[in-house]
C-alpha cells in the first residue's frame, strides 16, 4: 500500500508541475493612439485632420508608428493577448494594423464608434470572442462615446472585458458626462462581480479618478484595505512595482493618470488567471524632452521624426 501511495504521490506531484509548466503568460494592454486615421476623407475626422492636413501618406506612417509600439512590447515583454486602442478611425485601419505586425496577425478585431463620430474604441484578442455588447452611453450625451463590452473566453475562464474613451476636459459639461458615465460602469461592474464573473476593465478615463466624486468610484477597492477585503476592482497603479509611475499623459506641463487597467478579484488567484505586474511603456523613443521635462512624442506631420502619440500605452503582465 506504501508503495502505490508514493507512487500516486510521484504522479501527482509531476502532474502538477506540468500543469504550472504549461501556464501561459502574455500582455493586455491599452493604448490611446491619438490619432489612427486612414488616408480617406470622410469629414467625420477632427477639425485638425482637414483634408488638407491629412492623407494617405500620414495615415500609413502613422499605422507604421503604432505597429512599431505594439511589436516592440511583443519583443520585450511576450505575447499580446488583448490590445484595447482608443482613437481609432475605422476597422480598415486596424486591418491594415493588423496586416503589418506580425504579432497580431491572427488576432480578432473588435470595433465600436457611434455614427457622425471621429473615432472609437478598438478590441484585439487571439482569444475566443463569445459575446458583444454595449452599455448605452447615450443616454445621459448623445455624443458619448460607445462603452464597448466583450466576454472573452480566457484558459477555459470567462472574462467580462469592458472597454472606454470617456468624454475630454474641454468642456466643462463633459465632467458631468463622465460622471454619469463611471456610475453606468460601476453598476455594471457590480452586477458582474456579484454574479462571480472575471472583470478587467480599461481604457481612457480623461480624469483621475481619484479626483472625482466618489459614488462613481463604488468599483474601486479602498486606499487602506487588503487584498481580501477588496471591494470590487483593484487599479493597475497599485501594481507597478518598479520604474516608471508618473502617469501616462501630460495635461499643461504636469503628469496624469487618466489611463487605468482595473482588476477583479480573480486576477488574484496565482493558481487561475492572475495578473503579475503592471508597467507603463515608456522607452526614449516614446519620450521627447520639453522644458517641462520628457513628456510623450505625440504624432505630428514631421517626416524626420514623426511621434507616435500623446499617451503612453499601459501594460498589465497575466498568465493563465
Amino acid at each position: 500500500m506504501r508503495k502505490y501511495l508514493s507512487l500516486f504521490s510521484l504522479f501527482f506531484f509531476a502532474s502538477f508541475s506540468l500543469l504550472w509548466a504549461q501556464k501561459k503568460d502574455e500582455v493586455w494592454m491599452t493604448y490611446n493612439v491619438q490619432n489612427m486615421f486612414d488616408g480617406a476623407f470622410s469629414g467625420t475626422e477632427y477639425q485638425t485632420f482637414s483634408q488638407q492636413q491629412w492623407n494617405e501618406y500620414y495615415a500609413q506612417t502613422k499605422m507604421l508608428q503604432i505597429s512599431q509600439v505594439l511589436g516592440d512590447i511583443h519583443k520585450q515583454y511576450g505575447t499580446l493577448g488583448l490590445i484595447l486602442l482608443q482613437e481609432v478611425e475605422n476597422i480598415a485601419i486596424l486591418e491594415k494594423l493588423r496586416m503589418n505586425t506580425s504579432s497580431l496577425q491572427r488576432m480578432k478585431i473588435v470595433f465600436a464608434k457611434r455614427q457622425g463620430q471621429a473615432a472609437g474604441l478598438a478590441l484585439m484578442t487571439h482569444h475566443n470572442v463569445k459575446k458583444v455588447d454595449q452599455l448605452d452611453s447615450s443616454l445621459f450625451n448623445a455624443q458619448s462615446r460607445p462603452i464597448l463590452m466583450a466576454t472573452l473566453e480566457v484558459g477555459g475562464q470567462e472574462v467580462l472585458v469592458i472597454t472606454v474613451h470617456l468624454p475630454s476636459r474641454l468642456r466643462e459639461k463633459n465632467m458631468e458626462y463622465r460622471v454619469k458615465a463611471l456610475e453606468l460602469i460601476a453598476n455594471q461592474v457590480q452586477k458582474s462581480v456579484y454574479e462571480g464573473t472575471t472583470v478587467f476593465l480599461a481604457g481612457d478615463f480623461n480624469a483621475d479618478l481619484l479626483q472625482l466624486p466618489s459614488e462613481s468610484l463604488k468599483f474601486l477597492d479602498e486606499p487602506n484595505y487588503s487584498l481580501e477585503k477588496m471591494h470590487y476592482l483593484v487599479s493597475g497603479y497599485s501594481l507597478i512595482r518598479k520604474g516608471f509611475d508618473a502617469g501616462s499623459y501630460v495635461y499643461k506641463g504636469h503628469w496624469e493618470k487618466i489611463d487605468y487597467l482595473f482588476f477583479s478579484y480573480q486576477f488574484f488567484n496565482v493558481q487561475d488567471l492572475h495578473v503579475r505586474e503592471v508597467i507603463i511603456f515608456c522607452p526614449d523613443y516614446l519620450m521627447i524632452d520639453t522644458e517641462a521635462g520628457p513628456v510623450p512624442k505625440a504624432f505630428r506631420k514631421d517626416e524626420a521624426s514623426p511621434g507616435y502619440s500623446d499617451h503612453l500605452p499601459l501594460l498589465a503582465l497575466v498568465s493563465y
